[in-house]
């Protein structure tokens, strides 16, 4: 509920599920030393594994609760849509293996989610609970 996941999705996958680019960008951020999950949010709160793109537009995709050294990518390379970032995990404040996706603009200096569409090869995937 939170400003900068209020519109993030979080989507059950194995953990060394592949995680792949979304949209084309350049990596803005990335972590990936983190071990361990659970719900003491003073313990996990921040600790969680992930990669950070910037796109072309000033959006960012964040890619988080990733696999302990699993990423191949670094700050400051470009990556294509649809390119490898890491692998899916349990790092940081969770309760189990997923991937937490969520798309952020910077405003006035705060991290906020924004809405977006998700499509599939048959069309834009439907999520239940989405507005």
């Amino acid at each position: 509920t939170d400003p900068q996941s209020r519109y993030a999705i979080d989507l059950a996958v194995d953990e060394g599920t592949p995680v792949h680019a979304a949209r084309a960008g350049q990596v803005m951020q990335v972590e990936e030393d983190f071990e361990g999950a659970g719900l003491d949010r003073e313990k996990f709160g921040g600790r969680a594994n992930h990669v950070r793109v910037l796109h072309d537009d000033g959006t960012m995709a964040v890619y988080a609760h990733l696999q302990p050294e699993s990423v191949v990518v670094r700050p400051g390379q470009r990556v294509n849509i649809g390119q490898r970032l890491g692998a899916s995990g349990n790092t940081g404040f969770s309760t189990g293996p997923h991937l937490h996706f969520a798309v952020q603009v910077n405003r006035g200096m705060e991290l906020v989610s924004i809405p977006f569409r998700m499509d599939a090869p048959g069309g834009a995937l439907l999520i239940a609970g989405a507005q």
